[in-house]
C-alpha cells in the first residue's frame, strides 16, 4: 500500500486483523503514521471503502459463478473500476473544460462588444469606407474612400455598398468594424456622409 499510493498521515482502517497486528503496527510507527481504527460493526465509517469492496464482491461474484477462479479475475475486475472512475473524471473534467470555453467566449463577446459601434445606417445613407493607405506617402494619402451608397442590410455589423459613380464594384458585404488598428479605434470604420 505504501510502495503504490506513498506515505500517509494517517491510516485509518476497520479492525481486521492485517490492520491490528504488531507488523502494520511498527511499520506505522517506523513511516510515524498515526493508526487509527472504526469501530467495531460500523461500516458506514468507511463509506468509500466498503462501497469499492461491495462493488468488487459484486463484479468477482459474476465470473466465480462461471467456474473461474476469482484470484485470475481479479485485476481485470480492477481495471475495469479503476476505468469507470477515470471515466467519470474525465467527464467531469471535459465538463469543467466546456463551461470555461463558453464563459470565455461569452466574455471576449461583451469584451468586444463594447467596442463595437453604434452606427444607425438606413438604406440609401452615403457612407465613406475606411482603407489602409499603403506605399511612399502614407501620412499624405487619404484614410477614405467614398462616398458610397447602403445598398442593403443583411446584418447588424454587415452592409452592402455601392459607389454611385459606378466606378468601383464592391460586391461582398463590408464589416462596420472591418479593422480594430484603425487610426480611430473608438468608431466605426465607415462615416456617414
Amino acid at each position: 500500500m505504501f510502495t503504490t499510493y506513498g506515505v500517509c498521515q494517517t491510516l485509518i482502517s476497520d479492525r481486521g486483523s492485517e490492520f491490528t497486528n504488531k507488523c502494520t503496527a511498527e511499520l506505522c510507527k517506523l513511516l510515524e503514521v498515526t493508526q487509527e481504527f472504526t469501530p467495531a460493526f460500523a461500516h458506514h465509517c468507511l463509506g468509500a471503502c466498503e462501497r469499492q469492496h461491495r462493488t468488487l464482491a459484486e463484479r468477482l461474484t459474476t465470473h466465480v459463478l462461471k467456474g473461474k477462479s476469482w484470484e485470475n479475475e481479479l485485476h481485470s475486475v480492477t481495471f475495469s473500476m479503476n476505468s469507470s472512475e477515470l471515466t467519470c473524471k474525465l467527464n467531469t473534467i471535459h465538463e469543467i473544460v466546456s463551461n470555461n470555453a463558453i464563459a470565455s467566449g461569452l466574455q471576449m463577446e461583451e469584451k468586444e462588444n463594447l467596442k463595437t459601434n453604434n452606427l444607425k445606417l438606413s438604406i440609401g445613407d452615403y457612407v465613406y469606407l475606411q482603407r489602409e493607405p499603403t506605399g511612399v506617402g502614407i501620412k499624405f494619402q487619404p484614410i477614405f474612400d467614398g462616398p458610397y451608397v447602403v445598398i442593403n442590410i443583411p446584418s447588424s455589423h454587415l452592409i452592402k455598398l455601392r459607389d454611385p459613380t459606378r466606378k468601383r464594384k464592391l460586391s461582398d458585404p463590408v464589416h462596420i468594424n472591418r479593422d480594430e488598428n484603425s487610426a480611430y479605434p473608438s468608431t466605426s470604420t465607415l462615416r456617414i456622409v
